[in-house]
């Protein structure tokens, strides 16, 4: 007996491509720091959180917009070389997620 089995991807969301305009992260991969620019419309606090694989927290700061843009700086010099994940956030809801490598 054929069995067909039909997956439909319905978005949830609001689009990781337009979420990704808003992000840039450079450079990635780094052996230092990671310098990061988010625009958005609406001037608020901007929550940047750095996690590693296992999703333990390592990194955390908080900036504010200016103009609806930020403009930042990860030192990561007390991170070991992985993979981490990097999600920024704030009153408004709309996060904005990026996997930066450190080697």
């Amino acid at each position: 007996v054929d069995t067909m089995i039909t997956i439909e991807h319905l978005p949830v969301s609001v689009s990781e491509t337009s979420l990704a305009q808003n992000l840039i992260i450079y450079p990635n991969p780094t052996a230092e720091n990671i310098h990061f620019e988010i625009n958005q419309a609406a001037d608020e606090e901007i929550s940047v959180e750095l996690f590693n694989v296992i999703g333990q927290p390592v990194y955390k700061q908080t900036f504010r917009t200016t103009g609806g843009h930020i403009k930042g700086t990860l030192v990561l010099e007390h991170c070991s070389p992985g993979i981490y994940f990097m999600k920024a956030g704030g009153s408004k809801k709309i996060i904005y997620t990026a996997k930066v490598v450190k080697y």
